[in-house]
């Protein structure tokens, strides 16, 4: 669709809405298909009643803003639907068990960034495109896996099933092969697998041969592996466990003696968009109290959403213009508080609500 033209660029919704077609159909149907696309969600919008600045808002996030994880995930599912690739980025690098700088190594062996000898030549460094120890051509499958010193490593290591590094062709097969392998007991090691610390100090064992001529054997490596995944698991374990900040329960706010106490809820039939109104609702209780001269009020609703959202100060596509107007709405007050109430205890407003669906049921099929 591109960016908009100068005869275009300041349009809003209602531009693109026929003035003489039904139903306010949408007109340039080829230009504007993208904007179709969304519909549903365009007309879903509850306007605020003080003009918004426009936003930008990123789609595949509920709380509609851009971060680099999400913007990583989605490239990742657009990336995975056209590519057979069964690796999983979550089971075989970012969930295993060990400490962060060795998952960001995992990342970047399965990426290709890591400056073996292979790269280094392509770069223009020279005579480093050879394994020092064999003279192989060494790439990452070469220095963690297929050299001799290395498959001499993973032979001695404490760990069952002994993985099978002859004929791997990808790091991503590698790592999937020395996945299934687990530690034996004699090792001292909880859940924490051995394998991801083989794979750092085979690395960290090539570049001290290439930039200090240092040479640990092969007992050397798996001495320092056991002894830094054990030290790793410990200082895991001596850490204070995070303990989940409970949300403020109702029942805890401080609530003014003098507030007044209010409960709204919404009800509508399936097949009618029901959205916002539970919103709109609490809206016009909030006027409702504003015009009663209430100075200090507690809006109880049972949409756990809503208050949430209100609360925490959140987006939502459809409830942004509304949430600005409660939002404003409230600085009319001395206090004011949004609680979440089970529908239990809003039985009252409930039934309310569903009568007067009733009545309006009734009444448009007598014809009023």
């Amino acid at each position: 669709m591109g960016p908009p033209t100068q005869a275009t660029t300041l349009w809003k919704v209602k531009d693109l809405m026929s003035p003489i077609l039904p139903n306010g159909m949408w007109r340039l149907f080829d230009k504007f298909y993208p904007i179709l696309q969304h519909e549903d969600e365009i007309l879903s919008l509850i306007l605020s009643d003080s003009p918004l600045p426009d936003k930008l808002w990123w789609l595949p996030k509920r709380s509609r803003k851009y971060t680099t994880k999400s913007g990583y995930s989605l490239s990742k599912i657009l990336a995975d639907s056209v590519s057979s690739d069964s690796f999983s980025w979550r089971k075989n690098v970012w969930k295993v068990v060990t400490s962060p700088k060795i998952k960001m190594f995992l990342w970047k062996t399965v990426c290709n960034a890591i400056s073996v000898g292979k790269l280094l030549a392509i770069r223009g460094v020279e005579d480093v495109g050879f394994c020092k120890r064999c003279g192989g051509d060494e790439d990452v499958i070469h220095v963690l896996g297929s050299c001799p010193f290395a498959q001499r490593v993973w032979a001695l290591a404490p760990i069952t099933p002994l993985p099978n590094l002859g004929n791997l062709d990808s790091v991503k097969k590698l790592l999937e092969a020395v996945a299934k392998s687990i530690s034996l007991p004699p090792v001292g090691l909880g859940t924490a697998p051995l394998y991801p610390w083989i794979l750092w100090y085979l690395w960290k064992a090539q570049n001290l041969l290439l930039f200090e001529n240092r040479v640990w054997s092969e007992k050397e490596v798996l001495l320092k592996v056991t002894q830094e995944a054990k030290n790793w698991e410990h200082a895991l374990q001596l850490q204070p466990t995070k303990k989940k900040e409970l949300k403020r329960q109702e029942a805890d706010l401080e609530i003014h003696p003098k507030a007044c106490l209010c409960f709204s809820d919404a009800a509508w039939k399936e097949t009618t968009k029901g959205c916002g109104l539970e919103a709109m609702t609490l809206k016009a209780t909030i006027n409702a109290s504003l015009a009663m001269s209430v100075v200090r009020l507690v809006c109880n609703s049972d949409c756990q959403d809503l208050i949430g959202l209100i609360n925490s100060g959140g987006q939502a596509n459809e409830l942004d213009g509304i949430l600005n107007d409660i939002r404003l709405l409230s600085l009319r007050f001395l206090s004011i508080l949004f609680c979440f109430v089970p529908r239990t205890k809003n039985a009252e407003a409930d039934a309310l609500a569903k009568a007067s669906l009733l009545s309006c049921n009734v009444s448009s099929l007598a014809g009023d």
